[in-house]
């Protein structure tokens, strides 16, 4: 709105709209960082507990084992 032009209600509003597209295109970018370092996170805790599981995998069911791949190769599915 620089400028020496009249200040209107129309030009407030498009100022007012663009920033709040830009507040939104921020916002949305720093989402999807957070969600991104949360898959990572979750991604290390499964592979912390795939490696618990293989130590006692002789101790636990084969059907549950089975249950849990066909698990994990869904959500790996998912990222395609």
């Amino acid at each position: 709105m620089a400028g020496k032009s009249e200040i209107t209600r129309a030009a407030v509003a498009a100022a007012r709209a663009e920033q709040s597209l830009s507040e939104t295109l921020a916002g949305s970018q720093r989402h999807a960082t957070s969600l991104l370092a949360q898959a990572n996170r979750d991604c290390a805790r499964i592979e912390l507990t795939m490696t618990r599981i293989w130590q006692v995998e002789h101790q636990l069911a084969e059907v549950d084992l089975t249950a849990l791949r066909q698990r994990l190769v869904n959500l790996t599915g998912r990222s395609a």
